[in-house]
């Protein structure tokens, strides 16, 4: 049984923000390490989105809906994050990019004394970086690809992009406004909404990979 199936059956939730909490988890301090040798983010992200398909034909409801977009956007922060860590964290010549490049990490001094004392300062620094980084600001996020992999991964269409762009935004408003616009319109997510969402979350992250594997 998935997460979020799991969510829906035992727990008396009383708001999405209850809901976010828990599929968040405490990530306070976090510092990022590898799950496991056998941990593949895309091959994760795309076991979710199935799971979040097959949770929403069995358990059609309103609260149901918004669980489901909201975890698709987290789906995607997740392996968006978790991939460009992956990829940066083992190799110096990547991590030297995003330290030089990144507009806030090349602003920091460093004394040599800190490096003497731990030469493994510049790699544990980029790991905090990242770490702490949200990866639901996507234009940033296409950035941090660029600096430190001299890739490219924007969208793959500009429907696309929109289509994400857009549910970030609906997801600050379900998580932040219990599904409040700041303007007070209040959202309805529907079935069509979650499928559509999940069919370019998957675009992306099939496109990110071709482009990844040029690498």
């Amino acid at each position: 049984m998935s997460l979020i199936e799991e969510l829906y059956r035992k727990l008396p939730l009383q708001s999405i923000d209850e809901i976010q909490e828990i599929l968040d988890g405490d990530h306070e301090d976090f510092i990022w390490k590898p799950k496991s040798n056998h941990y593949h983010p895309q091959e994760s992200a795309l076991q979710s989105i199935r799971e979040v398909r097959s949770a929403i034909q069995e358990y059609p409801s309103k609260i149901m809906t918004k669980l489901c977009y909201i975890q698709l956007v987290t789906i995607l922060e997740a392996y968006l994050g978790d991939r460009l860590k992956m990829l940066i964290l083992q190799n110096n010549k990547r991590i030297a990019n995003l330290l030089q490049h990144e507009k806030e990490l090349k602003k920091e001094k460093t004394h040599l004394h800190t490096i003497l004392l731990d030469p493994e300062y510049p790699v544990k620094r980029a790991n905090e970086y990242l770490s702490n980084t949200t990866y639901h600001n996507l234009p940033k996020t296409i950035e941090l690809y660029r600096i430190a992999l001299g890739s490219d991964i924007g969208f793959p269409s500009a429907t696309c992009g929109e289509t994400l762009l857009k549910s970030v935004k609906k997801r600050h408003d379900l998580v932040h406004r219990n599904g409040f616009t700041a303007t007070g319109y209040k959202l309805t997510i529907t079935t069509p909404e979650i499928e559509c969402l999940a069919e370019n979350v998957e675009l992306w992250i099939t496109h990110i990979e071709r482009t990844l594997a040029c690498l």
